[in-house]
Formats: structure tokens, sequence, C-alpha cells
């Protein structure tokens, strides 16, 4: 369920998963109260897995706070079931957390702690992503080759994995077009715009066509390296496509980038492509306030 719960996620977007979500992570707190000794750790990890997840659906909604209170509650359920693996992905997810609310040191003592418990697992994914996530926690804080270096450590330990499918559902996610996506965030942070575009098209051409946001995500990511050598209309282009994204549309981060990409095209904002961007945007805002899905 928990694989089905992402997927759907990716497709309709958090607000037309969380209240499912919601209802199977009561279903495991009840089986995780009741079960025998034998079975404890098992239930504590799916109930850790479900509340880290909400913990996620939080976050791209826009409500940090209880985020981080799904967060603090999966990692001790996650320790309680003794999965160190489960332990470092969850710490992972914290420091994304910290980096996009501007604390990129909170984000680098998450990553650093992922990254301590990750080398106790067999998993070479649990390793990649703690230092996925320190890497982007170093660029937001300014530094520059720490986060190179780091992300150099994460694609030679990508060299390693075999294309299989993932172990645990936690995992789904992670392959090669996840490391291009977060190569483009990386290089963008620094205004290196040719070389985002060509990590962006790697992760165009390797993302699951089925998963919407990270298409989605990416496709901003383009549009933000396009504004940088100021190809407005292709950027604009991109932007308003992307806003009709049904996952961009139930997502406050996803609006939060557009805002902000819309923010750096104010020198053009009398040009035809930025206006009817405008017109895409304002249609766009009305539909995402006016759903009462959330």
């Amino acid at each position: 369920m928990v694989l089905n719960l992402w997927r759907q996620t990716n497709a309709l977007g958090s607000a037309l998963t969380i209240q499912s979500a919601m209802g199977h992570r009561d279903l495991a707190d009840q089986l995780a109260r009741m079960a025998p000794p034998e079975f404890a750790h098992r239930a504590n990890s799916a109930y850790a897995e479900l509340t880290n997840l909400i913990g996620w659906l939080c976050f791209d909604m826009g409500d940090y706070r209880s985020a981080q209170h799904y967060y603090d509650d999966a990692r001790t359920a996650a320790h309680d079931a003794q999965n160190v693996e489960l332990v470092s992905y969850i710490l992972c997810t914290m420091s994304q957390l910290a980096t996009w609310q501007g604390k990129p040191r909170v984000g680098i003592d998450h990553a650093v702690a992922a990254a301590v418990w990750a080398e106790q697992t067999e998993s070479p994914k649990a390793r990649a992503y703690a230092a996925d996530v320190a890497a982007q926690a170093y660029a937001a804080d300014g530094q520059r080759d720490k986060g190179r270096a780091t992300l150099d450590h994460e694609r030679a330990i990508i060299t390693t994995i075999r294309d299989e499918p993932p172990a645990s559902s936690m995992w789904y996610f992670y392959d090669e077009s996840f490391y291009w996506s977060n190569e483009t965030e990386f290089v963008l942070r620094f205004r290196e715009s040719d070389a985002a575009i060509a990590a962006v098209d790697q992760a165009l051409t390797l993302v699951d066509p089925t998963n919407l946001h990270a298409r989605a995500v990416n496709s901003l990511y383009r549009a933000e390296a396009l504004i940088q050598k100021e190809a407005v209309p292709e950027a604009c282009a991109i932007i308003g496509e992307a806003a009709g994204i049904s996952p961009v549309s139930a997502s406050a981060r996803a609006v939060q980038r557009i805002d902000r990409l819309r923010t750096q095209i104010v020198p053009w904002q009398r040009t035809k492509a930025v206006r009817e961007l405008d017109e895409i945007l304002a249609t766009y805002r009305l539909n995402h306030k006016g759903n009462g899905r959330t």
C-alpha cells in the first residue's frame, strides 16, 4: 500500500492522497500495538514508513510544522523497529525539509546523521540518498566545493547499483533520473545554465513517464535554466504547461517554485510570452485555491 500511495501522489498530487494515507497509518498503528513480539519490528517499520509518507505529503502541501511532527514520529518508530535503513531514509527527508525552509545547516546535520546510519546497512541507495541530500544542503549553504564532492560521491555509488526492482518500497523513486534531477538543482544554484540543461535533459529522458510530479519538477528546472540564458518565451511555455499538471496544482512547493520563476522574469513582463503566461497562471491559481480538497 505504501508503494501504491506514492504512485497515487505522483499521478494525482498530495492533497488527493493524504486521507488514504492517514487511514492506512491508523490501521498500521493498531496492528503495531497488537503485534506479538516476533512481528513487532515489522509492524513498527510499516507504521514508520506510512508516517514518513504523511510527513512528505504535508511537506509538499506547505504544512511544514505538521511535516516535522510526522517525520519525528516516523524516526522514533523506525528506531523502535531497529530498522537502520529506514532511520537513514527518514533523516534524509528531514534534511530536505530543513534545507527547503532555509535552514541548510540543520539540513547538513540530518544528512550527516543519515550517512552514519546508512554505512551500517547493505543498501547502496541509502548511502547515495544521504550523499544527495547532503549535497543539496551544502549548496544551499554556499559550500559549493563540499557539495560537488558529495554529489560526485553519490554518482560513484550509483554506478554500483544494479538495474533491478527495489528491495523496499521506500526506494521506488531512487534511480539514475533522480540523480540527474538533483544534479540539475545543484548547478542551477550556481547559475551554470548550460550544465543544468544537459543534466535535466538526462533526467527527463530517464524519468518514469507515469511520474507526473517528477516530470513537472524537472520541467520547471529546465525553465529556470532557460531564464538564466534569457530565453524567456521558451521558459514561459514550459512553465505554463507544467502549471496544468495535477500534482503541481496540489503542491505548495511547486506553486512556490513557479512564483519564484515568475519573479525572475519581471524584466520581461510586458512581452507577449509573459502576458500569456500570466493568463494561464491566473486560471491555475483560481483552480488551486478553489478545489476544496486540501
